[in-house]
């Protein structure tokens, strides 16, 4: 049917670029109308996020964050004023800690 549908509006379903997620627990494959079945995945990112696993999620983001904090050395070190800092800080390492990408 999803196929159907998006050939009405002259859209085409990649099947090799395709997945889908489940919540039941069995085990049938999903065709396409032209036989290819589909990759069952038990995660994937959705507008900068993880669905199935908060922890894998947020693991990410920490990652990003310090990344973005341990890029900030030079920054920490020089004789910058300190709420320059903690504007500089707030602006790129939080960032990364709250904001879908």
């Amino acid at each position: 049917r999803l196929e159907e549908a998006a050939a009405a509006v002259g859209l085409h379903l990649n099947s090799e670029k395709t997945q889908y997620i489940s919540t039941c627990n069995d085990d049938l494959d999903i065709l396409t109308a032209g036989g290819d079945v589909l990759d069952k995945v038990d995660d994937f990112k959705y507008l900068g996020s993880y669905i199935a696993d908060s922890e894998r999620d947020f693991k990410v983001r920490k990652d990003k964050a310090w990344g973005a904090l341990n890029q900030m050395q030079k920054i920490w070190g020089s004789s910058m004023m300190k709420s320059t800092k903690v504007r500089l800080f707030l602006a790129t390492v939080e960032t990364n800690l709250y904001q879908k990408q």
